[in-house]
């Protein structure tokens, strides 16, 4: 879902990307999203404001997914550019 979400956003960009990178340190799997974004992201309670008819609750299933599991993500967004990061143990 969180891949789905930042190619959604970055093809609507004018330069769309995305990268994603992750490694493992001291037992915890570190990951961390970028992509593009055409407009500033509407943050309620820590998730993004979805402007689809039926959705807004990816964000909120994957991060429920991740603390059933001990983990936990952080949204944000710098410039045109959305952040996704997670921490999960191993």
């Amino acid at each position: 879902n969180l891949i789905e979400n930042a190619y959604e956003a970055a093809r609507k960009c004018e330069k769309p990307f995305i990268e994603f990178t992750a490694r493992c340190k001291d037992g915890y799997l570190l990951a961390e999203l970028r992509n593009s974004v055409s407009v500033t992201v509407e943050f309620l309670e820590g998730y993004p404001v979805s402007t689809k008819l039926d959705g807004g609750i990816g964000t909120r299933s994957a991060d429920a997914i991740l603390a059933k599991y001990g983990g936990m993500m952080k949204l944000s967004q710098e410039g045109d550019v959305f952040i996704t990061q997670v921490l999960q143990p191993l």
